[in-house]
């Protein structure tokens, strides 16, 4: 039967649909039924009958209409539903305990069958005489989906009605979500999507006995050819014994595939993704990732996901979720009393029992010997703890050129990172900074209330000498250097000229000579030279010295930075407290760029203080190439692009020459289109969680690094588009601030992990904190590593320390480096690995 486009229905209230249909078994056929699908409490319950009568009279939901992705979210969240059971609570545990299940329920999501094929396979394939089909509220007339209900002649309990629910679905090709017992499933209704295609089938006849039907000869055979598979692994379990205690994690981690546990807990798999059961987006977040482990971990990209928190996670994460809301104590004492061993025992009995056979403890050596041991022969617990805890090196890698790879900067940058066999994606820092300090001169960028946005950058990148720094940025500063050199001759000239001509004292006044880069200046020296040049400045040293003279990383005493400060956008005042003349008061806007040897930036972070400094900066650090560089033919710079390069800086040059200004608001001005500004806010939504206290980027440096971010984009979308073939707009395309987003994004994750590298975040320092509790003592419980760490750093400056030092000592322990037994008095000790 189909329904007509124009067809209206309205839903009957919930009482009404109350009649009591019994069943020769005296099953009443009435289940739980709910209003909406965030309805917690307060159910009702509907029978079989009322079911199809609402079958053939669905409600009407097609004033609600599609998400920007085709999603009904709004219908869905307004549809009424329904369970297989009769149990007045949707929690899986209350369900289960209840333990009474009167319908089957299965999805057909596939597109591939038609109505009358659907009912052919009920009636004779499986010998179902009443059952009741209808198009779900996502079915279109090209890709048909049907929900299929089956009452049963008699309530069966959870094991039984698991095998009939898997064994319809899989020999339907049904959705196996069905398989959970609380699952809930909407009752018929019109949508945007169904209204002109929805159809329905109801087949009354025998009630089908579960006991005696063919569904479940067909599970027998399922469980028939699963069986040796199952056997092996009791088999692997019980040999896994003579090993000493057992690990509930680990056992939980071997006994089931992700798919089933993950189908479980409510989950549905799409494609290779998973959508998670609280998901309102409908769109897959989840997934599997066998990268690092070969158990495979969980990663969620789920908003309403708590799991979706920058960290891969185990199934005992997931089951500890799910199950007992986070509490890692209770949810292993629950798995090791739930988990039997050979004979009958559950594994905490089992391990109960070793402990106390066990005999007094070995002393081991203290934290910092076992840190400091190197020379096993064999890759031992401390070389690995040593791994972590003492490597410098930058996790994952940095590419900002991926973003942009046509913009001539980064084709420049590329083509003199391969002459000078440098890395290329420092490179191009480099030469974007560069090119930032000539576009800093002439143009500046609009915020959306009008006001201006220098277009410098701050960046600082890090090799070792001999590496070709020197090169590399001189070779991107030449041209700029050459033409305020050319500039500056020719007012020289000019003045002189004029001079002896007029014998004029006033016209003998040395003329406004701008120096583009300054290399070792104290802020003070810097003061001076802003007070002749308009507050326009630009640093660029391949030498640490520069850093530490600006900055005053190599004092003890508080540095004067303001000037610095204020110069990052351009737009606040600075006032001199220098008396005479050589003092600057005014608006000061500029750009630093410094490449040099390793512990920059760790000077840069290290010395920020709360002062902002450090999150001004963009920095990279990329593994040096030494050691393999080939020197039996050169490769020269594309001359093409160096001189695209060079002429393009000469003319912003050439411009800030023409224009003299005096602050950032004489400069010609860049705006962002509606779209562009559109990302940068799907941008800042997107990090802004991370940014709460005890989050990914609670740490102040982070913290003020990505509240910038929306800064960055708009100088570095500015510097592409004047690089780009649409130079000469003055509107920025949303297609140049996408690309920025990428670049900025990329360095300001390279940013936490040069932190967690160098032991300001992460598990580096977090590591070394906990792993020094155990110097005197071998065995700690969680609450007293919690009560000794969170007053020592890293953790003191964290809000939330608990959940902190929590997670650190769960990753510990699936990484090897802590492990933990339980004691006679059933509490679990913690120590360090042997």
């Amino acid at each position: 039967m189909n329904r007509e486009k124009e067809a209206q229905h309205h839903y009957q209230p919930l009482e009404q649909l109350n009649k009591v249909q019994k069943s020769p078994a005296g099953n009443d056929l009435a289940v739980t039924i709910g209003s909406h699908h965030k309805q917690a409490h307060g159910f009702s319950t509907i029978t079989y009958d009322g079911i199809c009568d609402q079958i053939k009279k669905p409600l009407n939901l097609t004033h609600f209409k599609k998400n920007e992705i085709g999603k009904l979210i709004s219908a869905k969240a307004n549809c009424p539903w329904f369970m297989a059971t009769d149990c007045p609570s949707r929690a899986k545990q209350s369900v289960a305990e209840h333990n009474e299940f009167k319908l089957l329920i299965v999805d057909l999501d596939t597109g591939d069958w038609v109505v009358g094929d659907l009912v052919n396979a009920l009636k004779y394939d499986h010998d179902i005489s009443s059952f009741a089909i209808y198009s779900t509220i996502s079915s279109v007339q090209n890709t048909p989906r049907w929900r299929v209900i089956v009452p049963l002649l008699y309530a069966v309990d959870l094991p039984l009605w698991t095998a009939l629910q898997e064994s319809l679905a899989k020999s339907l090709g049904g959705d196996l979500c069905a398989i959970n017992c609380n699952q809930i499933a909407y009752l018929p209704a019109l949508s945007e999507l169904n209204s002109c295609s929805y159809q329905y089938h109801i087949e009354t006849g025998a009630l089908i006995d579960g006991q005696k039907s063919k569904l479940v000869d067909s599970f027998e055979t399922i469980e028939n050819t699963l069986a040796p598979k199952k056997q092996a692994q009791e088999h692997n379990f019980t040999k896994s014994l003579s090993t000493g205690q057992i690990s509930p994690i680990d056992q939980l981690e071997a006994s089931t595939s992700w798919d089933n546990f993950l189908l479980y807990f409510g989950f549905k798999k799409v494609g290779k993704r998973w959508l998670h059961p609280d998901s309102q987006s409908g769109s897959p977040g989840v997934t599997i990732s066998y990268r690092d482990d070969r158990n495979g971990r969980y990663l969620s990209a789920h908003e309403s996901d708590p799991l979706n928190d920058g960290y891969s996670h185990s199934k005992f994460d997931v089951y500890c979720h799910f199950e007992h809301n986070g509490d890692t104590n209770i949810a292993l004492k629950a798995l090791g009393d739930k988990m039997l061993v050979s004979g009958g025992a559950t594994i905490n009995q089992h391990n109960k029992k070793l402990f106390n056979q066990a005999n007094q403890p070995v002393p081991i050596a203290s934290v910092s010997t076992l840190v400091d041991a190197t020379n096993s022969n064999k890759k031992s617990v401390s070389e690995k703890i040593q791994e972590i805890l003492d490597s410098d090196h930058i996790r994952g890698c940095v590419n900002i050129t991926q973003y942009a790879p046509d913009n001539l900067i980064f084709k420049f940058s590329a083509s003199l990172a391969k002459s000078a066999q440098f890395p290329q994606q420092t490179a191009a820092l480099i030469a974007l900074a560069s090119f930032s300090s000539a576009a800093n001169g002439s143009y500046a960028v609009q915020y959306r209330d009008g006001s201006s946005l220098s277009l410098g950058l701050y960046a600082v990148s890090e090799q070792p000498p001999g590496s070709s720094k020197s090169r590399v940025l001189n070779t991107t500063t030449r041209a700029i250097r050459s033409k305020f050199a050319e500039l500056r001759k020719l007012a020289i000239d000019s003045v002189s000229c004029d001079a002896d001509l007029s014998n004029d004292d006033e016209s003998k006044q040395k003329p406004r000579v701008t120096i583009p880069y300054l290399t070792d200046t104290t802020p003070e020296a810097l003061e001076q030279k802003l007070a002749h040049q308009g507050g326009y400045f630009g640093i660029a040293s391949a030498e640490q010295a520069s850093i530490d003279t600006l900055l005053g990383t190599n004092l003890d005493r508080k540095n004067n930075n303001d000037v610095i400060l204020k110069a990052y956008t351009g737009n606040e005042q600075h006032v001199s407290c220098r008396v005479g003349r050589n003092g600057y008061s005014g608006s000061p806007y500029g750009s630093v760029n410094v490449i040099a040897q390793e512990g920059t930036i760790e000077s840069i972070l290290a010395k920020s203080n709360g002062q902002g400094i450090a999150e001004r900066f963009l920095m990279i650090s990329e593994p040096n190439m030494l050691g393999h560089r080939q020197y039996t033919e050169y490769t020269m710079v594309d001359p093409e692009l160096s001189t695209d390069f060079d002429n393009l800086a000469s003319n912003l040059v050439m411009a800030h020459h023409k224009l003299k200004p005096e602050s950032i608001d004489d400069l010609n001005t860049l705006c962002i289109n509606v779209l562009g500004w559109e990302l940068i806010d799907k941008y800042r939504a997107r990090i802004e969680p991370r940014l709460a206290d005890g989050e990914k980027y609670s740490h102040s440096i982070l913290r003020g690094a990505f509240s910038k971010a929306d800064i960055q984009i708009m100088k570095i979308s500015a510097l592409l588009h004047l690089s780009g073939p649409r130079k000469d707009k003055a509107v920025i395309s949303d297609v140049e601030v996408e690309q920025a987003i990428g670049v900025v994004n990329e360095l300001l994750n390279n940013l936490y992990n040069i932190m967690e590298a160098k032991g300001i975040i992460g598990l580096k320092a977090e590591y070394t904190a906990i792993l020094a509790c155990f110097d005197k003592n071998r065995f700690r419980t969680e609450r007293q590593l919690i009560e000794s760490r969170k007053k020592v750093k890293p953790f003191v400056s964290m809000t939330k320390k608990n959940d902190a030092i929590r997670m650190a000592i769960k990753e510990m322990l699936q990484g090897g480096l802590l492990t933990q037994t339980i004691d006679d008095k059933s509490t679990i000790q913690l120590s360090m690995a042997q």
